[in-house]
């Protein structure tokens, strides 16, 4: 589990209260496994959530809807890829599918295949809701599901913000807890102090205003986290 997984695993953990396993491998799949399967349960509707990430922070890398869709064919419903090595050994050659052992992954938790919740986690959405909206129907439709178990989240929107609100100030065991407490500490004790500056006190001829002083003090912040 890298990074950015773990932290999607304390997304689930923390803001959606699910119990999670990471790294789930997929029997009889040559080598295929699971980023993340997060159980909800809940009194009237217990939820099993897979999930599978997908995270760059550069902008223009983000996945479009088009890749996006083969994508959950391929972690979803256990398609080969539509390019793999030339010559007639791969998956596609041999026609393979895995969606049985996939099925079977989901069943050993107690959820049949329709039951399940698909997540693709990504960096942020490049498209509009109507666009969203029309491409969650075909891919529900392609999967054999409805509409409600197909879910893009935006890692830069929703996990990271959502996350950070619930991280306190406890020394976390996890040491990529305790980094974002420590990090969100850093900012939110910055910030106090750069608004605490009284004014008229001689500092704006060198920074201007106090906003200036906080966009100076966060560009200090990036370039130190680096």
């Amino acid at each position: 589990m890298n990074a950015t997984e773990h932290i999607v695993e304390l997304y689930y953990r923390f803001v959606q209260n699910c119990f999670t396993i990471s790294d789930v491998k997929i029997p009889g799949s040559n080598n295929r496994q699971f980023d993340l399967l997060a159980l909800k349960p809940e009194k009237e509707n217990t939820q099993l959530f897979h999930v599978e990430i997908g995270i760059t922070h550069e902008e223009h890398w983000t996945a479009g809807l088009d890749y996006l869709k083969k994508i959950f064919i391929y972690k979803f419903k256990g398609n080969p890829k539509d390019k793999e090595t030339a010559g007639n050994r791969n998956d596609k050659a041999k026609g393979k599918n895995y969606l049985k052992p996939i099925s079977s992954v989901y069943e050993r938790y107690g959820f049949k295949y329709e039951e399940v919740v698909r997540v693709y986690c990504l960096w942020y959405f490049k498209f509009t809701n109507d666009e969203y909206n029309l491409w969650r129907k075909e891919v529900a439709k392609d999967l054999k599901v409805e509409e409600n178990k197909i879910i893009l989240l935006s890692f830069r929107e929703t996990v990271l913000p959502e996350l950070l609100k619930e991280v306190k100030t406890n020394c976390y065991d996890d040491d990529l807890l305790r980094t974002l407490s420590l990090i969100k500490q850093s900012e939110i004790q910055t910030s106090r102090a750069f608004n605490s500056i009284p004014a008229n006190s001689g500092i704006e001829k060198y920074f201007g205003m106090i906003d200036d002083v906080l966009k100076v003090a966060e560009i200090n912040t990036i370039i130190y986290d680096k």
